[in-house]
């Protein structure tokens, strides 16, 4: 089986993840301060104070922004594996196993890989790719050792810490590989569906309405992929699941795929800042134009 790309580093902006936003927020104020605007010096005290107050408030709402970001950015960084666990069988005889996880190469996530078989039935080999979107990517191989069709099941699970929603689910299903072994010509797999991503354990959004017979020995399916797609908030668990898809006997078939879940980003954080931005820009154009002087007083 051909190894995955190990899941790319989580980066985190420095400025985010290093200094705290009330201190780059009074930094940016004494800073602005110290610059004083055109014609600062002409103000009356009335005209500085509104100034003043002007900057207070893009200031805060600016801290306000960079508070939201950094939360988001530090909780997307985890030194500590999740939990998985790992469900496969057939019809009548499932087992669900703890899967260990350990720091990918490089950091920024975490792997698994490992087989597993039940004698006269199938084997089974994986790997698993995890970051902390939360994001699970994998694949898995299976082969039907007996003599006869089967139908198969297996999930994967991740445990997550909750997430907030509304939330955006995207993954993909595929390519596909259907082989059968050298002596036999065709290999069939059938399933409806075959992928379904999966949030405290009940299904968001399926792939894969599959039926496909080799020919010339192997087969492939396309890739299918889906992003966006709205979910509700996440308690404890994703996950995904192939559910009864069944494989003729001595054929093998593997399966790439990527479940990824993330809270829908609320637009406190731009708004605070266009509003705080926006106020400071239509006042500072009054108080550059000033009062007008009327012809009397000229």
């Amino acid at each position: 089986m051909s190894r995955l790309p190990w899941p790319s580093e989580k980066i985190v902006p420095a400025s985010l993840s290093t200094q705290n936003p009330l201190t780059i927020g009074l930094r940016l104020r004494e800073s602005l301060r110290r610059r004083s605007p055109p014609g600062y010096g002409a103000m009356s005290d009335a005209q500085r104070g509104t100034y003043q107050r002007i900057l207070l408030g893009a200031v805060t709402a600016l801290v306000l922004s960079l508070g939201l970001l950094a939360d988001r950015a530090e909780a997307g960084v985890s030194t500590v594996p999740p939990s998985m666990s790992l469900t496969f069988g057939i019809p009548g005889d499932t087992h669900t196993i703890p899967v260990s996880l350990t720091t990918s190469p490089g950091g920024g996530g975490f792997v698994a890989e490992g087989t597993q078989s039940v004698a006269s039935s199938f084997s089974l080999s994986y790997q698993f790719n995890v970051i902390a979107d939360p994001s699970v990517t994998g694949s898995f191989t299976l082969t039907n050792i007996s003599d006869h069709t089967q139908a198969f099941f297996i999930k994967v699970t991740l445990g997550v810490s909750p997430i907030a929603g509304p939330t955006s689910v995207s993954g993909f299903d595929g390519p596909v590989l259907v082989t059968a072994p050298i002596g036999t010509p065709e290999a069939t797999l059938t399933a409806s569906p075959l992928y379904q991503a999966q949030i405290d354990g009940v299904t968001v959004e399926s792939l894969g309405n599959i039926n496909v017979t080799t020919t010339g020995g192997s087969a492939t399916v396309p890739a299918e992929v889906f992003s966006n797609h709205p979910g509700p908030a996440v308690s404890s668990s994703i996950g995904v699941a192939f559910q009864g898809f069944t494989l003729t006997a001595l054929d093998t078939v593997q399966v790439p795929f990527q479940a990824t879940v993330v809270s829908v980003p609320e637009p406190a954080s731009a708004v605070l800042l266009a509003l705080g931005l926006a106020i400071c820009l239509m006042r500072w154009g009054k108080l550059r134009v000033g009062p007008r002087r009327t012809a009397r007083e000229l």
